[in-house]
């Protein structure tokens, strides 16, 4: 607070003014007459002064005022409004205050440099390893003991074969999936434009198979050697039977090619590469090999094909869980081969 009582700030150079003229020690020896009549002029001096610097405060009221209500009413978000008084200068800031962020919502990459996290997790990848034409005596233990080494879980789409029951019952035992594939896999009676009956009696003859034997109940259907290619005339009626029986038909996204007849390389690098250059980073990937009792390159591909996925971020589940993505057209059926050329 200044001498005058009054709030104005201490630095806005008016406290550089005198408010009394001091008479020098030198005048002190003057008559009392004399200090009388000097001390009114001065007392004059001081009043005067001190209303000039009065109403010069008020002025400048008045003009900050104005200024304040047209700051208040022209923000459009609250905020502090601070007033800077230089001598005759005056500036208003509106200061909008900054979002606060929660330093457990913030976190730091390898970088270093900040994100901040959504309430969305990120997409999550997930492949479908299924394996077809099986049990095999030769190939399929050898394929479940892969599986079992790295953790994954497949999909067999079997078909009716003697003497591999022990096989069959680890295929369920150990948490994998199969899958109805036909009973006779003969394309020419299945496909038959005018016969929709003997493609039905085949997949009621097939399940009847699998569940008289393991009382294993199949939900999951591929079409013998695949729908691409086939009409929707042979298709959709055939479709209609599998949905009517409680089936979900599906295709592959990619192909290993070892059961390709255009493919002439099969060996372990092309099948695994056919697979991991073709992912596309498709959230769900349905992958297509076999299992016959030639198929050793499959079976060697077969772990390079998971560590490869897994590099790729994909995690691997069985076709009964598989679940609908904006990557897919329809609900529980996957695009064929023919689909996904773009």
């Amino acid at each position: 607070m200044n001498r005058l009582g009054t709030n104005m700030p201490e630095n806005n150079g008016f406290n550089s003014i005198p408010f009394i003229n001091r008479p020098s020690r030198a005048g002190s020896s003057r008559t009392g007459s004399s200090r009388t009549g000097s001390s009114r002029r001065v007392s004059g001096t001081g009043t005067r002064r001190a209303t000039a610097i009065v109403r010069a405060a008020f002025k400048r009221a008045l003009i900050i005022l104005p200024l304040l209500i047209i700051a208040v009413l022209s923000s459009e978000k609250a905020g502090a409004l601070q007033v800077t008084i230089h001598d005759s200068q005056f500036t208003i800031h509106n200061s909008v205050p900054q979002p606060i962020i929660d330093d457990e919502q913030t976190a730091k990459d390898e970088d270093g440099d900040s994100t901040t996290n959504t309430d969305e997790p990120a997409p999550k990848k997930i492949a479908y390893i299924t394996i077809d034409d099986g049990p095999s005596r030769a190939i399929t233990p050898r394929i479940l003991d892969v599986l079992k080494r790295e953790g994954v879980k497949a999909t067999f789409f079997v078909l009716p074969h003697n003497g591999v029951d022990d096989i069959y019952r680890r295929i369920i035992d150990e948490g994998h999936e199969i899958g109805n594939h036909s009973y006779s896999h003969i394309y020419s009676s299945l496909y038959n434009s005018t016969d929709i009956e003997t493609f039905k009696e085949d997949v009621i003859m097939a399940r009847e198979y699998i569940w008289k034997n393991f009382k294993y109940r199949t939900v999951s259907y591929r079409f013998p050697g695949g729908p691409m290619g086939r009409s929707a005339s042979v298709l959709e009626p055939r479709r209609e039977i599998l949905s009517d029986l409680g089936y979900n038909d599906f295709s592959w996204h990619v192909d290993t090619g070892d059961s390709r007849s255009g493919q002439t390389d099969k060996s372990t690098e092309a099948l695994t590469a056919n697979v991991l250059r073709n992912t596309r980073g498709r959230e769900q990937l349905i992958v297509l090999m076999h299992d016959t009792q030639s198929k050793a390159t499959t079976l060697a591909a077969l772990p390079r094909i998971i560590a490869g996925l897994r590099a790729q971020g994909y995690t691997f589940d069985i076709l009964r869980n598989y679940y609908p993505s904006k990557e897919t057209n329809t609900l529980h059926r996957a695009r064929t081969t023919t689909d996904m050329k773009e």
